[in-house]
């Protein structure tokens, strides 16, 4: 998750690939995909979705993990669709 946070995709890979859970939560229940919609950029979030990150966990508190990342994303909200970012989609 730390990761993810601070935008490290080459850490984010090098976990994923030695079989990192991309759904695991910490004590707010927070997922890295949660911190990279955050913090991150694109590449991050594609890199965790690929492997398996779930877009219809929701934190502790009811949120999703991509909900900060379109509030960020002003009038980009086709983005999201197309990645089948939101649960609806």
């Amino acid at each position: 998750m730390r990761a993810a946070a601070k935008s490290d995709l080459s850490q984010v890979s090098a976990l994923l690939s030695r079989g990192a859970n991309p759904n695991e939560r910490d004590a707010s229940g927070w997922t890295a995909l949660m911190y990279a919609a955050h913090n991150a950029g694109p590449e991050i979030i594609e890199a965790l979705l690929q492997a398996g990150a779930d877009v219809k966990l929701r934190s502790f508190g009811g949120q999703l993990a991509l909900m900060d990342r379109q509030r960020s994303a002003l009038g980009r909200e086709d983005e999201s669709a197309d990645h089948g970012w939101w649960p609806n989609a």
